[in-house]
Formats: structure tokens, C-alpha cells, sequence
């Protein structure tokens, strides 16, 4: 879902997302479920009517999570202690889009988180993630 507000060649747009992301190695899988909320600056390129390029903060909230098992890290992680995961961050999102005139809106962005996914120092993993959408613009304001 999203709403877009355009003046001229540029506009502002907010959405909401629904992403599951994770990892897989060998025996090991790690799904978590998140509420994206990009607010995204676009720019219409003028002689291409429709192609856009966007960038912007995004919130990461997340909804659900598999557990992880961390016996790789009994020193860093104490035993119990389940909150070593942010439940929620700031990423920042980039990517291209295309709007036709029958308003299919099409696009493909790259998100990464500003930071690490765990609460704990020993780890620098973020979430970096590909993504592509197709949508349908209703109505929208402005131009």
C-alpha cells in the first residue's frame, strides 16, 4: 500500500510493506517477518514519462521471528536470554521505478539496514535485501 504526493518532477511517497527476510546455510534457515515503512524522495525523469528514481530512510518493524540457536557464542550471549535482537531499525532504501499511464506501478529497490541486527557488539550483520513490486496506483494527489 502507498500514497504519493508529486508536485512537478518530484514527489514524496510513504508505504507499507510486508517483507520476510532471512538466511540459509547448509542445515540452518532463518526467516524473520517485518512491517516496512519507507517514506521515499522520487524524481520523474521528464523524458521518460513514468520511469522514476527514489531514495530514502525506511522504519524496520519487526513481527515475527524464528529463533536462532547461538551455541557458536555461550560466552557473548548468556543462556536465556531471548532479547539479543533488535525488534526494530532504520534502513535506507534506493532503487528505480515505472509508473504507466494506466497507473501498473512497477519497481525494484535495494534496502540496508544503518544498523546491526543484534543488540550485542560481536556481530555486524544487517539486513540487505533486493526487492521487487508491482502495484496499482488508485488516485493519487498533485500533479
Amino acid at each position: 500500500m502507498f500514497g504519493e504526493w508529486q508536485k512537478s518532477d518530484w514527489a514524496l511517497e510513504a508505504d507499507l510493506l510486508y517483507s520476510a527476510q532471512g538466511a540459509q546455510y547448509d542445515d540452518w534457515r532463518n526467516t524473520d517477518h517485518y512491517l516496512l515503512i519507507p517514506l521515499k524522495a522520487k524524481y520523474y525523469i521528464p523524458a521518460c514519462r513514468g520511469l522514476n528514481l527514489f531514495a530514502g530512510p525506511q522504519l524496520d518493524i519487526c513481527l515475527k521471528r524464528n529463533s536462532i540457536n547461538f551455541d557458536w557464542a555461550p560466552d557473548v550471549i548468556p543462556p536465556g536470554e531471548s532479547n539479543y535482537k533488535r525488534s526494530c531499525m532504520v534502513s535506507a532504501t534506493f532503487g528505480v521505478g515505472y509508473r504507466f499511464r494506466c497507473g501498473l506501478d512497477v519497481a525494484a529497490n535495494y534496502n540496508i539496514s544503518l544498523m546491526s541486527n543484534l543488540k550485542k557488539d560481536f556481530d555486524p550483520s544487517r539486513n540487505s535485501v533486493f526487492q521487487f513490486s508491482i502495484g496499482w496506483c488508485l488516485f493519487k494527489i498533485g500533479k
